[in-house]
């Protein structure tokens, strides 16, 4: 059985009309390298929301990242373990 992540597709989005989704107001995702997170993540950003990714997968993290820009969204990926108070602290 081949298990692969959907494509996100712009298509797929839904897409809101609400006076707070702008960039001035910050989403934090945790996650945000794959699954829910990264679903959670693009959608946000393509919302128009300022997105923060955190997560530990840099690599998936980044490509995240990629995903929504191409969206047309605006969000940037820290890496950062969640079980480190300093890491989080300093993502917030």
């Amino acid at each position: 059985m081949d298990i692969n992540e959907p494509q996100i597709k712009k298509e797929d989005i839904l897409f809101l009309e609400d006076g707070h989704f702008t960039a001035e107001n910050v989403c934090i995702v945790t996650g945000a390298a794959g699954g829910i997170g990264r679903a959670t993540a693009v959608a946000a950003s393509a919302n128009g929301l300022m997105t923060v990714g955190l997560d530990v997968d840099e690599e998936g993290g980044k490509a995240t990242q990629q995903m929504a820009r191409d969206m047309g969204g605006q969000m940037i990926f820290l890496k950062t373990d969640l079980c480190v108070d300093d890491e989080v602290e300093k993502a917030v």
